[in-house]
């Protein structure tokens, strides 16, 4: 009789395993990511089990920091780790343990009356009477720990019991590799997303001949048509004509050098003009032989309109000093020149040799020109220089000057005037005003007076 029951009771056993392994493929097959699967495991063994509490244990490595149960299922009346939330930091007693599970492959089984001790403080914290454990060893990243707690009453298992819960762990140790691999490329998937959500900018895959491949956008009020309109079409087909020409010279670059960069067009946004700045660049990966491109097109109409505006008021500003009849420089504080106004360029042109291929002066020391214009009148530079000097180190907010400078045919008397600029650049502005006329009135003036006298 007993030999008739020994054959039965292991195709029972046998049975029952593989009962366990099918309801496990199909927990995993179901599962649609890791924590899913996982959870539904850790239903099974405490079903099979009749355990108060399964969890998985991360990461089973002696030498980590820290560890903690990422996944857990328990009886109401014993929660576990899980529901503290907590992170548990390394200490010996857990490294030893680690280190023991890791150097075998089969379970470990704790209780007060087994070889094993179930180590404090965890026996009476968490109420464990006794446990099952053993090392998973993934293919992917550290090994983890999968364990069951009796905490109700001690239950000490069998052979067949323990040899399940080793079977149970096999399986799921090599359910782990593609769980995990899935995980983290999903994980690598939803963060690549995230960061090209964002992505203030619109971002398309282009072939060579501008048919679009992909796009990715959180700005929609920047696309001149819906995606739609524009998807699997070529651009051509969808901007007007100068917009897709920048674009195809752009993309014949990027597939000359690899990239392009600096390309700009205008155009009509929902009934707004728009500018659009284009970078491309040629992807490593070549899609049936055919080159694809990642282009980012940045929405530059703000930079455009300051840049309009700062022209517009270079131009006024030109503008207005050419309209002063002074001839009129700029300098810094080295007292290079750096501007100069139409007088300056019409006196220059028609007193200086190779004016123009000089750029009136334009680059030189201020200076030098000046101590050439009155190389006769050291006494006018030294003062000239003097001043300016003053100016530039706030000795004095103005100075003036009044000096000769004859032409061959005509005497001359000119008044200089050094003012420095507000703010911080430290340029300053000279005028230098013709006063002969003047001079020549006052002189008359003062000649008919002594007729008089």
């Amino acid at each position: 009789m007993t030999n008739n029951l020994q054959p039965s009771l292991q195709m029972e056993n046998r049975l029952h395993t593989l009962d366990i392994l099918d309801r496990i493929t199909q927990i995993s097959l179901k599962g649609k990511d890791l924590d899913e699967v996982l959870n539904g495991v850790l239903e099974l063994i405490l079903e099979t089990f009749n355990a108060d509490r399964a969890w998985f244990l991360y990461p089973c490595d002696p030498k980590a920091a820290s560890w903690t149960t990422p996944f857990e299922r328990t009886r109401p009346q014993w929660p576990g780790l899980l529901a503290l939330g907590t992170e548990i930091a390394m200490d010996t007693g857990v490294s030893q343990l680690f280190e023991g599970l890791l150097q075998q492959q089969s379970c470990r089984q704790y209780s007060a009356n087994s070889h094993h001790q179930i180590p404090e403080p965890a026996a009476t914290q968490f109420s464990i009477k006794s446990q099952l454990q053993i090392a998973l060893r993934p293919k992917t990243g550290p090994a983890w720990v999968m364990g069951l707690h009796h905490c109700e009453n001690e239950v000490i298992h069998n052979q067949q019991q323990q040899q399940l819960f080793d079977t149970i762990a096999y399986r799921i140790s090599d359910t782990l590799d593609g769980l995990i691999s899935v995980h983290q490329l999903r994980a690598t998937q939803a963060n690549l997303d995230a960061t090209l959500s964002a992505v203030p900018d619109l971002l398309f895959e282009w072939g060579l001949d501008g048919y679009i491949y992909n796009h990715n956008t959180s700005r929609e009020d920047l696309l001149a048509v819906h995606p739609e309109q524009f998807m699997g079409r070529t651009l051509s087909d969808v901007l007007p004509d100068e917009a897709a020409r920048v674009c195809l010279e752009a993309l014949q670059e990027a597939n000359q050098s690899g990239t392009s960069a600096g390309r700009q067009y205008p155009l009509e946004v929902n009934g707004k003009p728009k500018w659009f700045e284009l970078s491309i660049a040629r992807k490593a990966q070549i899609n049936d032989g055919q080159p694809r491109f990642i282009a980012l097109i940045l929405d530059i109409t703000q930079r455009k309109l300051t840049e309009d505006a700062l022209r517009a008021s270079e131009q006024f500003a030109k503008t207005t000093i050419d309209a002063v009849p002074e001839h009129i420089c700029v300098i810094d504080s080295s007292a290079k020149l750096i501007a100069v106004n139409r007088s300056w360029r019409e006196f220059y042109r028609s007193n200086i040799d190779a004016a123009v291929q000089n750029n009136y002066g334009i680059g030189k020391n201020y200076l030098s020109i000046y101590h050439d214009a009155i190389a006769t009148r050291i006494q006018d530079a030294a003062l000239m220089e003097q001043g300016i000097g003053q100016v530039i180190t706030d000795q004095q907010s103005r100075f003036a000057l009044e000096y000769s400078c004859d032409s061959p045919t005509q005497k001359r008397t000119y008044v200089a005037t050094v003012s420095k600029f507000h703010g911080d650049s430290g340029n300053l502005l000279i005028t230098h005003k013709d006063i002969t006329e003047v001079q020549q009135a006052e002189a008359k003036q003062q000649l008919a007076a002594s007729v008089f006298t």
